[in-house]
């Protein structure tokens, strides 16, 4: 997963999932969920489709000394 500033992208197959300043998910450059407020816990939530399937998108980000952020793909780590 690449990190600028505070923007997180990660490359799936052909689809390009990015969290932008920890309250914004992208999927191909569409907005799929957005996070007001702050806390120590967020999760952001959306869809990638093929076609044929549907696979849930998980933004996990947490808030300590710095902002971090986890990317899943139907529960898997990517």
């Amino acid at each position: 997963m690449a990190k600028n500033s505070n923007c997180w992208t990660v490359t799936v197959g052909n689809d390009v999932i990015r969290v932008e300043d920890a309250e914004k998910l992208y999927v191909n450059d569409k907005l799929q969920d957005v996070a007001y407020g702050i806390t120590t816990c967020e999760r952001l939530y959306g869809k990638l489709s093929d076609g044929k399937e549907v696979k849930v998108v998980i933004g996990a980000k947490g808030f300590g000394l710095k902002i971090h952020c986890t990317i899943f793909v139907d529960c898997e780590c990517v």
